[in-house]
């Protein structure tokens, strides 16, 4: 057979079309799996008793049982000190004391969580209780409870970012309780120095900071598969499917999530450090590419998380500080006066200078102003003096000395 042109011709374009059908095989393929294997932690089995979360519940329900319209701040000291809410806040106690406080699995429904703060709202409304009544050991010691249940939660197995935020917040209102306490009558140098001690120097680990973003993402996968699944039905067929459409790929998608999550996992703790978190705009030609909506979605889809590592910062400056301020007022206890510089507590009173963790400089402190203070998240230091605009109060984290005359009143 003779080969003319034109044949060769047909020939090329042949070879050209079965060379475009390969490419277009290998790019719209996906990933075989999302590569989050790192993100994706074991669940611990625990035997029946170990885990703090039951006793939470336990107590949640003991005191609804109680108090059907679960109004914390109306308990008054006959209910509190009833034996069934002796039985709340001994259950409390054993929340915390027990080996481990596993949450439901991510992406699961969970009412309870929500409800946490109220139960630590009792233990400060018993604190109080016991401030009033000249207890100052006991008061403290619901004080130091709510730091630990705050601890516990926001540490617990299976954590994501709301569980630790309701931690979060719980162990601030510990702290807050903390300070209050030193301006009720009888606190001694002795008895303060005695709470700092109990009180102890607990930063939240690493690893623990690092569960929270697992679970985070654990969550998040499991919505925004079961998402995807619900509208499968509605996307044409050339984006159906996890292996075979050319727009969307949604293992490589979870992929391209799954490295954001790790951004935030690394950085955790890390105060000082920027966080990058957008990815750059896409190009016009990126629309037309293979996973092309997935690379919207991994835009779109995972939410912001800067806030949250501004809140994490933000508790552990109210951790160090509030540290700081017993140390301060034990000094002046002691001594008659304020010092005048930080280095003064150390060693008798703290075992190192405190730290501002948003930029590794010593705590800012004036004994004239008497506060401490941190340069918060826009690392600029106004002098402890409150900032304006949104989300003032990460910018400029102060805490007073002393407290205003009108909440030294509410202990006596």
């Amino acid at each position: 057979m003779e080969f003319r042109p034109r044949h060769l011709a047909i020939a090329g374009v042949a070879v050209a079309l079965a060379l475009a059908s390969l490419w277009g095989w290998r790019v719209s393929r996906d990933l075989p799996d999302p590569q989050d294997a790192d993100l994706l932690l074991p669940r611990a089995g625990l035997a029946a008793g170990e885990n703090g979360y039951d006793a939470l519940r336990a107590a949640l329900a003991a005191a609804k049982r109680i108090d059907s319209e679960w109004a914390p701040l109306s308990w008054d000291r006959a209910r509190m000190a009833s034996p069934e809410g002796q039985t709340v806040f001994s259950t409390i106690a054993e929340a915390v004391a027990r080996p481990a406080l596993q949450f439901p699995p991510p992406g699961t429904e969970d009412p309870l969580l929500l409800e946490l703060r109220a139960l630590a709202q009792l233990l400060d409304v018993r604190a109080l209780a016991q401030a009033q009544a000249g207890h100052l050991d006991a008061a403290f010691a619901d004080a130091l409870l709510t730091v630990r249940l705050g601890e516990r939660i926001a540490t617990g197995d299976d954590v994501t970012l709301v569980g630790a935020m309701v931690g979060g917040r719980i162990q601030e209102l510990g702290y807050a309780r903390v300070r209050n306490l030193l301006e009720a009558r009888g606190a001694t140098a002795l008895t303060v120095s005695a709470w700092l001690e109990q009180l102890g120097d607990r930063p939240i680990p690493a690893e623990a900071r690092h569960r929270v973003w697992a679970g985070e993402y654990q969550a998040f996968k499991t919505q925004f598969t079961s998402g995807m699944e619900r509208q499968r039905e509605g996307v044409p067929f050339f984006m159906r499917g996890s292996s075979g459409g050319y727009f969307y790929h949604h293992h490589r998608t979870l992929a391209k999530i799954a490295e954001a999550f790790r951004v935030h996992r690394d950085a955790a703790g890390e105060c000082g450090q920027a966080l990058v978190e957008h990815a750059d705009a896409m190009r016009p030609i990126d629309y037309v590419r293979p996973n092309a909506v997935g690379e919207i979605l991994s835009r779109v889809a995972a939410p912001a998380f800067r806030r949250y590592h501004e809140q994490f910062c933000a508790l552990e400056v109210r951790r160090v500080a509030t540290r700081s301020v017993l140390a301060l007022r034990a000094y002046r206890l002691d001594h008659g006066r304020y010092p005048a510089v930080l280095t003064a507590l150390v060693p008798d009173y703290l075992p190192a200078l405190p730290l501002d963790p948003f930029d590794g400089a010593t705590l800012r402190y004036s004994g004239a102003q008497r506060r401490v203070w941190s340069v918060g998240r826009d690392r600029i230091d106004a002098g402890g003096e409150p900032a304006s605009g949104e989300d003032a109060e990460l910018d400029e984290i102060a805490l007073p000395l002393e407290l205003r005359p009108e909440v030294v009143a509410e202990l006596d």
